[in-house]
């Protein structure tokens, strides 16, 4: 009697589907322009597998994360820059189990000058109308 060893249909599926999924380069349908990638911040919450305690926040850049990271423990302490993989509960030993994970646009803050442009507020008065339409009218 012989033992084979178990196969993984369901990772060798994902993998086709997967590679099936993306368009081939030579295909001319496909969009020659990409758009610019929006910079984005990925916030990762934390919790223990083992006790569930919250365990902090990771915060990356990109999704999933490759390089450092920014971790925040739920305990206070002062923020680290960390690598991926490693992280323990402190009290349990447990693995570190993501619970959240939320991407956020970083959007560049725009200095506006609201006194140039002051939003007008309300009807127009009468005169103001009167004058407008007189002005349609003769155009």
């Amino acid at each position: 009697m012989s033992y084979a060893a178990p196969r993984e249909p369901a990772l060798r599926l994902g993998v086709a589907a997967r590679a099936s999924a993306t368009p081939a380069a030579s295909d001319p349908t496909t969009s020659q322009t990409a758009a610019a990638p929006v910079p984005s911040r990925v916030t990762i919450e934390l919790d223990c597998l083992q006790c569930g305690r919250p365990l902090g926040t990771l915060e990356s850049t990109v999704w999933p994360p490759t390089g450092p990271m920014t971790w925040h423990a739920a305990v206070g302490s002062s923020p680290l820059r960390v690598t991926c993989g490693g992280l323990r509960c402190a009290t349990c030993g447990g693995n570190a189990v993501p619970i959240t994970i939320t991407r956020r646009p970083l959007i560049p803050d725009v200095k506006l000058d609201w006194s140039a442009d002051e939003p007008r507020r309300g009807r127009p008065p009468k005169w103001l109308a009167e004058m407008r339409h007189t002005a349609q009218g003769s155009d």
